[in-house]
């Protein structure tokens, strides 16, 4: 069972314009409540008991989340503005340790399914996807017969070129990782 999940909230946010000037995407509200405040609900409700947060903009919202929960732990990546997501994870090494975890994004909003469909797969490496329908932000992914990733891309004709493939989805933004992946 996987206890561990880690949130990538360091960016600025900027697709969201002038929410985010005085706080962090996360904590823009979705019906009354901030995303990344459902997110955790949905976390501990689901049995994580570990949750770590990958902080960069307005890093202070998150820390004061950490003073209300005591399952968050947050590692601040002092290059936010600069890098990206995978340097604020690869900060959170220490934090994970040797742990399997879900790798979320803060600004999303999910039902609670979406969680235990992760939980329940064999599979030690998923990546949560749903079919193209064209969101703002679209990464899009092609996978073989199996199931196996193929490519992954922002460019939708790239999927189709260069794998011979059709794009099977989009990435919702919610991963399950084994730490030897990681």
């Amino acid at each position: 069972m996987i206890e561990t999940a880690v949130i990538m909230a360091a960016g600025k946010g900027t697709r969201f314009g002038s929410m985010t000037e005085t706080k962090p995407k996360g904590f823009i509200e979705f019906k009354g409540i901030p995303m990344v405040i459902r997110s955790i609900e949905n976390l501990i409700s689901a049995g994580i008991k570990k949750i770590i947060i990958g902080t960069g903009y307005h890093r202070e919202w998150y820390d004061n989340l950490a003073e209300k929960y005591p399952q968050i732990q947050t590692v601040f990546s002092p290059r936010f503005a600069e890098t990206n997501s995978m340097e604020t994870l690869s900060r959170c090494k220490n934090a994970i340790g040797d742990d399997d975890f879900l790798l979320l994004e803060s600004d999303i909003v999910y039902e609670q399914k979406a969680l235990t469909s992760l939980f329940e797969d064999p599979h030690p490496d998923i990546m949560l996807v749903t079919p193209v329908n064209k969101f703002q932000d679209q990464y899009y992914i092609a996978c073989d017969d199996e199931g196996n990733l193929l490519k992954c891309s922002t460019v939708k004709k790239a999927i189709l070129s260069e794998t011979g493939n059709a794009p099977i989805g989009e990435l919702v933004g919610i991963h399950k990782i084994s730490n030897k992946f990681y």
